[in-house]
C-alpha cells in the first residue's frame, strides 16, 4: 500500500469550521422517478445535509425504484413500491402507454401515494417555516428510464394531493437528466423514450400549470464535449440550485435570488426549458495536504550536520578504549615473580645452555620446556572465556549507544543514513581500524613465526641470574614467547571488537538503507500525486499552489513544530534501529505529526483570502499578480470564462444567462465581482447566496429559456428513433 491508497483508506480528514446550517423557507421534497444508483443520490443527499440544517426535514423518496430498500435507512428516505405497476424494461411506444394507462388506474399508486403525503405532512407540521402552506417537489428524473412514462400522471396526482395540504402554493420543478452516449441500435428504443419525455415535459410546461420551471442537463456539454462520468458534477448542481431556491441566505441583500425573475422569463418564453453548470473554486485541500506531506520529508533531507569527533568516545571506538577493555580482558606482559615461580616446575633439568647453540628458538624452546610453557600460558594468560564475555556486553553496549545517538539526538533518517554511509566518519573509522588492526595482527603473527624460526642468541649464554643461578638464556626464551603470544591475542581481540563494532553499524545501516529507499519512493509518489493533482486545474485553484505551500510549511516545521519535528524523528529512528520500520506505521506517524497543521491559519483561511496570497507575485503570462486587485481581476475574468453548462444547446447566443454565486459573508472578492457586474452593465445577471464560515466559491450558472427543439438530439437520433419505432408498430 502506497501513501495515497493509506490516506485515502485511513484517515479522516478534520472539519475545520463547519458551515452554519442553512435554514430553509419552506419545506422541500426530492422525488427520483426511475432507477437512480446509490453513489448518485448519496451526494446528492450529502451536499443538503452539509448545507442544510436536520431542524427542516429535507424528505427523500425513490419511486419504484428496484433494489434501494436496504440502501437507505434514514428516516427521511423511503422507497415507494407499487406492486401492481411494474415494467419489465421492455422499450417499446405501446408498452410506454400500456405502463402510463396502467399506473393512472392503480388503485394502491393512489392509496400509497395518499399515505406518503400524508407522512410528509405530520412530519412539516412540527416546524415552523418563513412560507407556511407551501412546498417545494423536486422530481428528478432520467429520460430514457420506463419510469418517466408516469411523469405525467404522476405529476398530477402529487399536485392534487399536495394541494390539500399545502393550500399556500405547491411548486413543482423537474430535473430531467439526459444521456447523449445512447447511440447503438440496441439503444433506439432508449433514444425514443427520451424524445417523448422532452417531448411531454415541453407540453407540461407551456399548456398548463403544472410545472414551475424544467432544468435539463445532459452529459454533454455547452462546448459539445461528452463526459462518461458527470452524474456527480449533477447531482451536486441540482442540490445547489435547490439551497439556491428555497434556502434563506445569511444576509438578505438586493441581490440576493429571486426566484420571480425565472418564472418570469420562463412564462415569457411558454414555460420553456432551462439548464445549468456548476463551477467550484475551493481550497485544494487534498494536494495541499499532500504538499505537506512531501514537505515533511524534505526537511528530513535538509542540512546535514556534521558529526562531531566525540562520538567516538560515545562508541569506545578510541585506542583508549580498546585499551581499557583488553585491561578488563586480563591481557598483560608476564612478570618475573610469575617466572620465578613456575620456571623451576616447567623447564627441562636436563638441558645445558650449551646445548643450545645452532639451534632455531622454536627448537630450544621445545628442548628446554616441551609443552609446559603452552600449557602455563593458557592457564595464566589466555582468556577466551572472559574475552567472549566482554565482547558480547561490549557490543551490546555499542548497540545501544549507536541507536541512542540514531534515536534521541534529533537526527533525521537522512542525516543518519549519511552519518552511516561509507564516506562519513563511523564507518570510514571503524572500516581503516579494522584495516589497521588486521596489518598489525598479521605483523605479529608474522614477527612471531619470524622469532620462532630465528636461531638462539648464544652471545651471553653463560651468564646466570643472580637469584636462581639458572642461565639467562633459558628466562630469556619463556619471557619473550610469552609476551610475544599474549601481544598477539591483545590485537587478535581488538580486532575481534573492531570488526564487531563494524557488523552492528552496517546492520544499523542496512535497515537505513530499506527505509531510505522506502521514503524516496514515498516522497517521489507524493510529487507525481500532486503533479497529477495540479495538472490542468484552473490557476485560481492551484496556480503557485507547490511553491507557496513548500515555503510556508518548510517556515513552520522549522519554528513552531521544531520540537514535534524532532520527535517524529526520534520515533522514526527507533522504529529503524529496532526492528525495521513498518509501512503502515510510518505513514500513520507521518500523518499523525501532519495533523497538527490542521489548526494553522493556512489551513483555516477561506478560498479568497488563500487565493490572494498564494497568487501574489504569480505570473499569469506576461502578468504578474502583484496586490489583491490582480488577483480579483483573474478570478472575475476566470469565472466568466468558464461559464459551461450540462447541455448543448443549438442558436444559444440570446439565451439569458445568470451567475448565482454561493459564498462567505463579508467576501471582498465578491464585493469585487458585484462592481464589476456593474461597471460592465450585468448587474441582473448576478445573484449571491451568503452562508456563515463557508470556505469555498461556488457558482451556478443558469442558462434558459429555450425550446426542447434547440437540443440537438431531440430532433435528430432521438426524433428518428421514434419515428422508426412508430413505423414498425411498436
Amino acid at each position: 500500500m502506497g501513501i495515497i491508497d493509506y490516506i485515502q483508506t485511513d484517515q479522516k480528514k478534520k472539519t475545520i469550521h463547519p458551515i452554519e446550517k442553512v435554514r430553509l423557507k419552506k419545506p422541500i421534497l426530492n422525488l427520483f422517478l426511475g432507477d437512480f444508483s446509490t453513489g448518485d443520490i448519496r451526494v446528492f443527499m450529502n451536499l443538503l445535509d452539509k448545507h442544510i440544517g436536520t431542524v427542516e426535514k429535507i424528505q427523500f423518496c425513490q419511486l419504484l425504484c428496484k433494489g434501494m430498500t436496504s440502501h437507505y435507512k434514514d428516516d427521511r428516505f423511503q422507497v415507494i413500491k407499487i406492486m401492481d405497476v411494474a415494467y419489465d424494461n421492455k422499450y417499446g411506444v405501446t408498452e410506454r402507454e400500456m405502463f402510463a394507462e396502467k399506473f393512472q388506474n392503480s388503485p394502491m399508486v393512489q392509496s400509497e401515494l395518499k399515505r406518503y403525503i400524508n407522512r410528509i405532512y405530520n412530519c412539516v407540521a412540527q416546524y415552523q417555516y418563513q412560507e407556511p402552506g407551501r412546498i417545494r417537489i423536486n422530481l428528478i428524473i432520467k429520460a430514457e428510464d420506463p419510469m418517466a412514462a408516469v411523469l405525467k400522471n404522476l405529476i398530477q396526482l402529487l399536485k392534487n394531493k399536495l394541494e390539500e395540504y399545502f393550500p399556500e402554493y405547491v411548486y413543482l420543478d423537474v430535473y430531467c437528466i439526459l444521456d447523449e452516449f445512447i447511440k447503438e441500435q440496441y439503444d433506439t428504443q432508449k433514444n425514443a423514450y427520451s424524445y417523448l419525455t422532452l417531448k411531454e415535459l415541453g407540453e407540461l410546461s407551456m399548456s398548463q400549470e403544472l410545472i414551475n420551471n424544467v432544468f435539463c442537463l445532459s452529459n454533454k456539454n455547452s462546448q459539445g464535449v461528452l463526459y462518461q462520468n458527470c452524474m456527480d458534477k449533477i447531482m451536486s448542481a441540482i442540490a445547489y440550485v435547490i439551497i439556491m431556491k428555497d434556502g434563506i441566505s445569511a444576509i438578505n441583500m438586493s441581490n440576493s435570488f429571486q426566484e420571480d425573475r425565472l418564472n418570469v422569463k420562463s412564462i415569457e418564453n411558454n414555460r420553456t426549458f432551462f439548464s445549468m453548470g456548476y463551477l467550484q473554486l475551493e481550497k485544494q485541500d487534498r494536494s495541499i495536504e499532500l504538499v505537506l506531506l512531501h514537505q515533511i520529508l524534505k526537511e528530513m533531507q535538509g542540512n546535514i550536520r556534521p558529526v562531531d569527533d566525540e562520538i567516538f568516545s560515545q562508541l569506545f571506538i578510541t585506542e583508549e578504549s580498546l585499551k581499557s577493555l583488553c585491561k578488563k580482558v586480563g591481557f598483560r606482559e608476564i612478570s618475573s615473580e610469575e617466572i620465578d615461580l613456575f620456571y623451576p616446575i616447567i623447564r627441562n633439568h636436563d638441558i645445558k645452555p650449551s646445548d643450545l647453540v645452532g639451534m632455531t628458538n622454536r627448537e630450544a624452546l621445545g628442548k628446554l620446556f616441551g609443552t609446559n610453557l603452552e600449557i602455563f600460558y593458557e592457564l595464566n594468560f589466555k582468556c577466551d572465556a572472559k574475552a567472549k564475555d566482554l565482547l558480547e556486553t561490549n557490543l551490546i553496549d555499542f548497540r545501544k549507544v549507536l541507536q541512542g545517538i540514531c534515536r534521541d539526538q534529533g537526527h533525521s533518517i537522512y542525516e543518519i543514513y549519511h552519518l552511516l554511509s561509507d564516506e562519513n566518519k563511523i564507518l570510514a573509522k571503524l572500516n581503516k581500524m579494522v584495516k589497521d588492526y588486521t596489518d598489525i595482527t598479521l605483523g605479529f603473527q608474522n614477527d612471531l613465526k619470524r622469532w620462532l624460526g630465528n636461531d638462539v642468541v648464544t652471545r651471553n649464554i653463560r651468564e646466570k641470574m643472580k637469584g636462581t643461578k639458572e642461565p639467562i638464556i633459558f628466562y630469556s626464551l619463556a619471557v619473550e614467547y610469552i609476551n610475544l603470544l599474549c601481544k598477539k591475542a591483545s590485537v587478535e581481540f581488538k580486532l575481534q571488537v573492531i570488526k564487531g563494532y563494524l557488523s552492528e553499524a552496517l546492520l544499523i545501516r542496512e535497515k537505513y538503507e530499506k527505509s531510505f529507499c522506502f521514503i524516496q519512493n514515498t516522497q517521489e509518489e507524493l510529487e507525481d500525486n500532486i503533479n497529477l493533482s495540479l495538472d490542468q486545474e484552473l490557476t485560481l485553484r492551484v496556480g503557485n499552489l507547490m511553491k507557496y505551500y513548500s515555503y510556508t510549511f518548510s517556515a513552520l516545521i522549522r519554528n513552531k513544530h521544531q520540537v514535534k519535528f524532532q520527535e517524529l524523528n526520534r520515533r522514526i529512528n527507533q522504529a529503524i534501529t529496532e526492528d525495521g520500520i513498518d509501512v503502515n506505521y510510518f505513514y500513520q506517524l507521518l500523518v499523525e505529526y501532519a495533523a497538527d497543521f490542521c489548526e494553522e491559519d493556512c489551513f483555516k483561511e477561506d478560498f479568497t483570502i488563500e487565493m490572494v496570497k498564494r497568487l501574489f507575485d504569480f505570473r499569469q503570462g506576461s502578468l504578474i499578480l502583484k496586490d489583491q486587485s490582480d488577483v480579483f481581476n483573474l478570478a472575475y475574468g476566470t469565472i466568466l470564462d468558464n461559464q459551461e453548462f450540462y447541455l448543448k444547446v443549438v442558436q444559444s447566443s440570446q439565451l439569458n444567462k445568470h451567475i448565482c454565486f454561493f459564498a462567505n459573508e463579508n467576501n471582498a472578492f465578491i464585493d469585487h465581482v458585484v462592481e464589476r457586474m456593474q461597471q460592465d452593465h450585468r448587474k441582473n445577471q448576478i445573484s449571491i447566496f451568503y452562508e456563515h464560515n463557508y470556505n469555498s466559491i461556488d457558482m451556478i450558472y443558469l442558462v434558459g429559456c429555450f425550446e426542447k427543439e434547440q437540443i440537438g438530439v431531440y430532433h435528430g437520433i432521438w426524433k428518428s428513433a421514434y419515428e422508426e419505432l412508430c413505423s414498425k408498430g411498436k
